[in-house]
């Protein structure tokens, strides 16, 4: 990553800009470089907060800006700074070798310490010591502890589970951070858009986010992948017209719909005691019959279409059932069966199989 450098901090500029012999030799850019290279705005601790055993802790947010990396690049940036600034301070040769995972969890500590000490102060200079102040209601709700690297932990209620130690008491984040962002924007992507709760449970084996499903879900809903899968519910199509037999005037039982329902106790007009008992195709043309010999022929007979409304070839076997001259039969066509005429059996033509 490439930014401006100020004249004053930038050697280069020397030569560029043009400066005498004398001044090359005395200039101290020129030699050691910026001094910011050596230092890198470390913020002193006072002996009273913390033990002199303890580290200072580096702000790297102010010598980086958060916002132009992906976590796993920002992790590997910071490493390669201190790796650098590692060998600024030697005197012998430079160290050269790839990332380990120690150099990169340092990194990690870093940003971590270094936002915990911004947006975390209060519950930070508690633990430390300071008990004279209020006690913050984070300390209380999340048994909030230092660990030995400075880190803010929680205790929680899982130290007895067979997990690691980091899901155990996992590292506090400071709540709608440009910190916070990246991370879960790693674990989500990590788990392959996989949708909220994925990502919140890949986050909380490390980390712990105060309000962790909103702001998990309004980073989610800023991908493009995961708004197609994850879209609203597709819309039902406005109802259609009702057709012109169920709206115009017409006699009695001209338009019949037919279906079963219950077992009911009660006689109804379709039925009979014994007819109930049997729901086949051929009782069922019995009981359409008889209600046929009630009333009349109706024009129309809307049905679901099941099974007992189909004729069962098994019906031929009993001579009882077979076909006659005079019954209401279903005329079968290749059109959809809500639309198959009802028919009187007029004549009957025997087939060579009987």
């Amino acid at each position: 990553m490439c930014q401006y450098c100020p004249t004053a901090s930038n050697p280069a500029d020397l030569l560029t800009r043009g400066v005498t012999l004398q001044q090359l030799k005395t200039s101290s850019i020129w030699i050691s470089g910026p001094s910011w290279l050596t230092v890198l705005h470390l913020v002193e601790i006072s002996a009273k907060a913390a033990p002199a055993r303890l580290p200072l802790v580096i702000d790297v947010s102010t010598v980086m800006k958060i916002n132009r990396f992906k976590w796993s690049s920002l992790r590997r940036t910071t490493a390669l700074l201190f790796c650098q600034l590692r060998n600024f301070r030697l005197k012998k040769e430079w160290i050269r070798s790839l990332l380990t995972a120690k150099e990169l969890l340092h990194a990690e500590l870093q940003w971590i310490r270094s936002f915990q000490f911004h947006f975390l102060s209060a519950e930070l200079e508690y633990l430390r010591g300071d008990k004279n102040r209020r006690r913050p209601p984070l300390v209380t709700q999340l048994d909030l502890y230092l660990d030995e690297n400075l880190v803010i932990r929680c205790r929680g209620r899982l130290l007895n589970a067979d997990i690691s130690r980091a899901a155990q008491n996992p590292v506090l984040l400071p709540k709608n951070t440009d910190l916070t962002r990246l991370i879960i924007r790693y674990y989500h992507e990590r788990s392959l858009h996989s949708g909220i709760s994925i990502a919140i449970c890949h986050i909380r084996r490390r980390f712990w986010i105060p309000s962790i499903r909103p702001q998990v879900k309004a980073i989610v809903l800023l991908y493009t992948t995961c708004r197609r899968v994850n879209g609203p519910p597709y819309r039902a199509p406005n109802p259609a017209k009702l057709p012109s037999f169920r709206v115009r005037g017409d006699k009695a039982f001209a338009v019949t719909g037919i279906d079963f329902a219950g077992p009911f106790p009660i006689r109804a007009i379709l039925t009979s005691k014994s007819q109930r008992q049997d729901l086949t195709t051929a009782n069922f043309l019995l009981a359409f019959q008889s209600f046929n010999s009630h009333h009349f022929q109706p024009r129309i007979v809307i049905s679901d279409n099941a099974t007992t409304f189909e004729w069962d070839i098994t019906c031929n076997k009993r001579p009882e059932l077979r076909v006659k001259i005079g019954d209401v039969v279903l005329v079968h066509n290749e059109g959809p069966r809500i639309d198959w005429k009802l028919a009187v059996v007029e004549e009957l033509i025997a087939s060579p199989d009987g």
